[in-house]
């Protein structure tokens, strides 16, 4: 009988869906993990799912690796995107915490921002979406407070420094979704944003950078997966087969 192949300690975190794999080797530094009772802080550590125990914060986590499960998520505005919040406010378990199976979310939202988002149990999903050379992009709809000119349309194209690093968007341009086909949006409210890295607020200080509010912002699509019909805070779960041959 063939035995179970070791595999590294962030790893088996992430397959068991307590974090992504990035998260594990932060909570690792930070020596809040324990293997058969014994705290890790090392990179490296090697471990087998189905017989170490693994406790994460002080939590133990079953051996037996879990079935990856996959959902769509329809982000509401005032909403934390995490899965606790210290200040009390709605957040990702109220609309989780019924499901069989814990999951986290890949990536954020802002918390007036709205829309897509995939949930998972799948480590190495999250770390190949959240990873910086993944290139996958992220389509937001975006509506501001005043009509945007050819000129100011420019100037939104050129980006903003955000947390200290110039940031420019893949594209900026009119929504055509709000026009009937043929009809030029000259001074439109209503815009489409596509970005890489996403910083936080990104698109929010672009706008504020050139005068501007955001009203609204939507996240419709990451990479090749679009929100569609899903309503605000209905969950929608798909398989492996429909979501990751698209990334």
């Amino acid at each position: 009988m063939q035995k179970n192949k070791p595999v590294r300690l962030q790893k088996a975190i992430a397959d068991l869906g307590v974090c992504s794999r990035r998260r594990a080797e932060i909570l690792i530094q930070e020596g809040k993990v324990r293997v058969n009772g014994k705290v890790i802080t090392q990179m490296g550590v090697k471990v087998d799912p189905r017989s170490d125990e693994i406790q994460v914060v002080g939590k133990a986590y079953g051996a037996q690796k879990q079935e990856k499960v996959y959902y769509l998520f329809y982000k509401p505005k005032n909403t934390v995107s995490t899965l606790s919040d210290p200040e009390g406010r709605p957040c990702l378990t109220d609309h989780v915490k019924y499901l069989k199976t814990r999951v986290y979310p890949i990536g954020r939202l802002d918390f007036e921002s709205e829309g897509l988002m995939i949930l998972t149990n799948d480590g190495a999903l999250t770390q190949k979406i959240t990873h910086p050379s993944s290139g996958i992009h992220k389509t937001y709809d975006v509506t501001v407070d005043q009509a945007v000119t050819q000129e100011k349309l420019q100037c939104l194209k050129e980006g903003a420094v955000v947390e200290g690093k110039k940031v420019v968007p893949v594209s900026c341009e009119w929504s055509a979704l709000r026009y009937p086909e043929g009809r030029r949006p000259e001074g439109s409210r209503f815009l489409k944003f596509v970005l890489q890295d996403g910083r936080k607020r990104e698109i929010r200080v672009i706008c504020e950078n050139n005068g501007f509010k955001v009203t609204r912002l939507v996240r419709v699509a990451i990479g090749k997966i679009e929100l569609r019909n899903l309503r605000s805070g209905e969950l929608k779960q798909v398989d492996s087969q429909t979501i990751l041959p698209l990334f």
